[in-house]
C-alpha cells in the first residue's frame, strides 16, 4: 500500500497499528455494504483492489456472499474530482491529518467554520 510506504519513510523505527488495519476496515466498509461500484480517488484504488481480492476469496471460500466491487467511473461525471486539495495548500491533498486545522472540511464544523 502506497500510503503505509510514504507514512513509514516519514517514521524511525516504529510504525503504529493502523498503518496495518486501515486497508482491511476500508475493504470491510465497502465489502459490509456489499457496494457494486464504488466512488474513490486515484489514492485509494488500492483498497478498492484489496476489497475484490478479499471478496473474491470468500466468495470462493464459502459462496457468493460479497458482489465484487469496481471503481465508479469518475470521468463520466465533470462534478466528481479525482482528488480533493487542501484548502491552504493547493499541491497537496486534502488531509485531516494535516498540522493546519484551516486545510480542510470536516464533517462536526460549524457552518460559520465552513463559511
Amino acid at each position: 500500500m502506497i500510503q503505509f510506504k510514504e507514512k513509514k519513510a516519514k517514521q524511525d523505527k516504529f510504525s503504529s497499528l493502523s498503518l496495518y488495519s486501515y486497508p482491511v476496515l476500508m475493504a470491510a466498509d465497502i465489502l459490509c455494504y456489499q457496494a457494486n461500484l464504488v466512488p474513490v480517488g486515484e489514492d485509494q484504488t488500492q483498497h478498492l483492489e484489496l476489497a475484490r481480492d478479499l471478496a473474491t476469496r470468500y466468495n470462493r471460500m464459502f459462496g457468493e456472499l460479497f458482489p465484487e466491487p469496481h471503481n465508479l467511473d469518475m470521468d463520466a461525471s465533470p462534478h466528481v474530482y479525482k482528488r480533493v486539495m487542501s484548502l491552504q495548500n493547493a499541491a497537496k491533498k486534502m488531509s485531516k491529518s494535516d498540522t493546519s486545522r484551516l486545510s480542510c472540511i470536516n464533517l462536526i464544523d460549524e457552518p460559520e467554520v465552513i463559511r
